[in-house]
């Protein structure tokens, strides 16, 4: 996460979101009643009738916050206190669907020791995400590590055969190692994984060291 402007004096942190783990950090920073603003998305009424979605930059007071890591934003819900275009109502419902890249502006009466350590953790932090892969004979498990838990992120399956009949298993194995490699580098991909850890059976992982070789 990054922090673009900090006022404590008058309760202001302007941040720049930069993954997973800093929305995870932000749903434990915004409490009930902090002022949350930003670019958002809202229908726009036109002569009494419904508009279309607009791009918009509203504040609300928040009501409700909600962590959703299977959609990658965080939702927050609360009332519009101010509003730049005249045909948003004050005192409307409007919900915030943060995400990665967005940035936000929080506003508190008071920035508590637990926001202030949450906020400097994460912007303290450098983002690393990482991939455990667990394998054995001929199968694997794949996972994101982040600060609020252990994502699964799919398997791989098969079939080795037996090891009495050597040269057909030895095939399979290279076969398995290849496929492997090139699940661990598509899952890696969907979220700019870092760092992979990998460990499993030394007949399969021995085999994996020497092709990533």
């Amino acid at each position: 996460m990054k922090i673009i402007k900090s006022d404590y004096k008058h309760g202001l942190v302007k941040l720049r979101i930069q993954s997973l783990d800093d929305l995870w950090y932000l749903s434990k920073i915004i409490s009930k009643a902090d002022k949350v603003e930003g670019v958002t998305f809202r229908k726009v009424s036109v002569n009494e009738k419904e508009g279309d979605r607009k791009r918009v930059y509203l504040q609300i007071s928040a009501e409700k916050v909600e962590f959703q890591n299977f959609a990658n934003i965080l939702k927050i819900l609360g009332t519009i206190t101010e509003s730049k275009d005249e045909r948003i109502p004050l005192g409307d419902y409007h919900s915030f669907n943060i995400g990665v890249n967005d940035e936000v502006k929080i506003i508190k009466d008071e920035w508590t020791r637990s926001d202030r350590n949450y906020l400097g953790r994460s912007a303290g932090r450098k983002t690393s995400n990482v991939l455990l892969v667990g394998c054995d004979y001929g199968d694997a498990s794949f996972a994101y590590y982040h600060e609020y838990g252990v994502e699964d992120a799919g398997t791989l399956s098969e079939e080795l055969g037996g090891k009495k009949e050597l040269k057909s298993f030895e095939k399979n194995k290279e076969d398995f190692v290849r496929k492997l490699l090139e699940t661990i580098n598509d899952v890696a991909k969907r979220q700019q994984v870092q760092k992979v850890l990998i460990g499993g059976a030394s007949m399969i992982t021995d085999t994996l060291k020497e092709s990533i070789k």
